[in-house]
């Protein structure tokens, strides 16, 4: 990955998940040092959350992760 996934999920994938989805408030990474895994959690502006698992994903991997959760 030529960026860090946190970097990735600021910087490009939430601009692009809020103009595709208007009723997303934000997007934010998390890792779990317990696991080890990693995942993007979506937030909606009625207060839902959804997590996705990006544990060894390419950025364009993540995308497509991302869009099937919305």
């Amino acid at each position: 990955m030529s960026i860090e996934k946190s970097d990735f999920v600021e910087f490009s994938l939430e601009p692009l998940i809020k103009r595709i989805d208007e009723s997303v408030e934000r997007l934010e990474y998390e890792y779990s040092e317990a696991t080890l895994d990693e995942y993007y959690v979506i937030s909606y502006k009625n207060g839902f959350r959804r997590k996705v698992n990006i544990s060894g994903d390419s950025e364009k991997s993540i995308v497509f992760d991302v869009l099937k959760m919305l």
